[in-house]
Formats: C-alpha cells, structure tokens, sequence
C-alpha cells in the first residue's frame, strides 16, 4: 500500500502504472521504448513492482535463501531475480517515481538481501519503504528525540551494545514464520480452491489505508496476488481462460481497499494482464503483468503463451483528485523476433499495430466480466468513469 500527495490542494493529475519488473533495464535505444518513456516521465507518478533485490554483487556479503520466491518447481534452489543500484537509477531517471517491492521474491536473499534494497543514489527519487515484518510492511513512524531514547532504551534491555549515537535501530521482536509450511487435514468432498486474507493482515491493510487517506491527497493500494479462482496454470498454450480470472479474495480485498479510501487498486503478480473492474468510480486493475520481462517465450524447456510477452502502461487521468479516464497503452517485450540474446529483449516496447490490437480486445473481453467497457481507438484503449 502506498500514497500520493502530487498537491496540498485537489488537482488534475495522472498516475501511470505498470506490472513487474522481471529483467534487466538497459538504455533506451528502440525508438518504440523511448515512446514508453514519454509516457512514464509525463505522468506525476508512474509505478511499478520491484519483482526482486537490488544490490551490488561485488560488495553484498548476504547469500541466497534455500529456497527463492518461485524457481523452485523447476528445480533452481536459491537465488533469484537481483538487480544492480545502477538500474534504479535509470528507472527514476525514466519517471518511475513509486515501486512496490512486497511480493514473492523479497526474501529471496534473506532479510539482508531485504534491508539493503533500496535506492541506488540518493537522487534517484526511488524511496524504499522501511520494514519487514511477517506479514506486512510497517508502517512509517516518525519520533522525536525523547521518543527515540526510549526505542534505544528498550535495545538496550535487549542486550545490544550502543554508543548512544545510533541513528538507526532494529528492535528483535518474536521469530518470523516466514518459513512456516502450513497444512489442512482434507476431506472427501470435491476439490476446490479457496483463498481468503488472513484476518491480522487484512486489519492491517485496513488500518493502514484509512491513515494513509487520511494524510494524503491520493492512496494507492498494491497488491502482489498470482492466485486465480480456480487455481488453472497461466503457462498452458493456448492460455486457459480460467487463468485469467482472479481469485476470489483479490476481488474482496480490492472492494474493502476502496471502501477504506483507496482511490486506485494495481495488482501484480500474474505474467499475463487480466480485466479492469470500475468499483464506485476507482478502477481496480487485476492483472498489469510485466514492465520488463526477460522469459521469452520458452524458458527451461517449456513453451511459454505469447500472452506473457505482453504488457501495459495503465494512465489513469484524474481530475480534481478523482479518476476520470484510463488510457491503454499496449506493451510488447520480445515476441516480435523471440531472440533472447539480445540486450534489451525484456524492455517494453509500445506494440505495433497487429499486437496492440489483439491485446487491447484480449483487455476488453477479460473486462466485460467486471461490466467495464474499454473502448479501442487506433492503438489505444479508452475507459472513461463516471
């Protein structure tokens, strides 16, 4: 979850909003991602899920985790996906300015890995969000000196050694379950899948989104959710549609976030886009797949949809803080020549005629389900909210 102040008083202003950042970002040479840029640099916040680590190998002294976020069922223990400080420069300098890093691969380098990601340069106007907890990231405190003392007193009835010039201070608290395997007796009725928050975050992400409202002039709820309905693999060809459907608590969740006072849902997670839901006049966007994407479309053996290749740059226009119209810009990575030794094969690039066309349909009939009506103009697709 976070938040947006573009004004201390309501204005018009647009957000930008991209899926997860699966591969290296090279420099712009490709006419076609420069014009992605135009569009990212224009926005006043342009967003996107830091689907990894960021550090520099040369001096990170962590180590993978056993087990990483998702290469697992194909063998590959440890590790994943890390970037070096130098790309996050490259994405501010490229107008992102807001970055979820609360997804499946943040522990993939155990909490070292966790704490130095972050920005590259103090100038690269990506800022971290502090934190790590079980379930959630915490919340941004700020205290003042006397306040402060008191987290030093409490550190050190912990035991920890200080000098009293500490700046920064980690309270041990409990033993994380982040480990934790978790099983259900099953019976012998049919199977089905079902999904629901568990209840301590869901007050959390409550909580946390009304204080959020209450400090800024725009909130913006993230979630990182894969899951579908009915539980059917993405990677099948030709794509399930069953897999494009979200599951049922993303649906729920998103619906309580807007209740609370978030003014735009992202979803990430899923490789391929899903619909658009228009809830009470704040668009819900359930699936933004990727901003850069370095799969291809095969990957360790397997023959991957070219639906995963896809992507989108969501515009949401709002006026007098309140959205008013989202514009599609249609995405395209590698599929055009399926070359994955090329430098800047995972950058997105805007699509050419023939493929803005499919994936702008393919968004219009995934959002029909949501009686969202995306209106397709040339290359672009149009949702005007009332």
């Amino acid at each position: 979850m976070c938040s947006a102040s573009p004004a201390k008083t309501p204005r018009s202003w647009t957000l930008a909003a991209t899926g997860d950042l699966i591969g290296d970002v090279v420099a712009a040479t490709d006419p076609r991602m420069r014009e992605v840029w135009k569009i990212t640099k224009a926005a006043d916040v342009a967003f996107f899920n830091m689907e990894g680590q960021i550090f520099d190998d040369d001096t990170f002294t962590g180590y993978p985790a056993s087990e990483n976020g998702g290469d697992n069922y194909y063998g590959g223990i440890g590790r994943g996906p890390s970037y070096p400080p130098n790309e996050t420069v490259a994405l501010a300098s490229y107008g992102f300015n807001l970055a979820s890093h609360a997804n499946n691969h943040a522990w993939d380098f155990g909490e070292e890995g966790m704490s130095v990601a972050g920005p590259g340069d103090p100038d690269d106007n990506l800022q971290p969000r502090p934190g790590v907890s079980a379930l959630r990231a915490t919340p941004v405190t700020v205290l003042d000196k006397v306040k402060f003392d008191t987290i030093r007193d409490i550190a050190l009835a912990q035991g920890q050694v200080l000098t009293g010039e500490e700046t920064d201070i980690t309270l041990y608290v409990g033993q994380s379950p982040i480990a934790w395997s978790y099983w259900r007796l099953g019976t012998e009725a049919e199977p089905s899948l079902a999904l629901d928050v568990n209840p301590d975050d869901y007050t959390g992400i409550i909580q946390s989104i009304e204080t959020a409202k209450d400090h800024s002039d725009i909130t913006i709820f993230s979630l990182h959710a894969h899951e579908a309905a009915s539980g059917a693999d993405e990677s099948y060809i030709p794509i399930q549609p069953a897999s494009r459907v979200p599951a049922t608590y993303t649906r729920n969740i998103s619906h309580a976030a807007i209740d609370a006072g978030a003014d735009v849902v992202l979803i990430h997670g899923p490789h391929t886009l899903r619909g658009i839901e228009v809830y009470k006049s704040r668009p819900i966007f359930y699936g933004l797949a990727s901003l850069t994407y370095s799969l291809g479309l095969n990957f360790r053996g397997y023959s991957l949809p070219v639906e995963w290749d896809d992507g989108i740059i969501a515009e949401t226009k709002f006026e007098d803080n309140l959205p008013s119209q989202i514009i599609l810009h249609p995405l395209v990575h590698n599929q055009l020549i399926n070359d994955t030794s090329l430098p800047d094969r995972a950058m997105p690039k805007i699509a050419p005629k023939a493929q803005a066309q499919r994936i702008l349909n393919d968004i219009q009939n995934l959002s029909e389900a949501f009686n969202t009506t995306v209106v397709i103009k040339e290359n672009l697709g149009y949702i005007n909210i009332q």
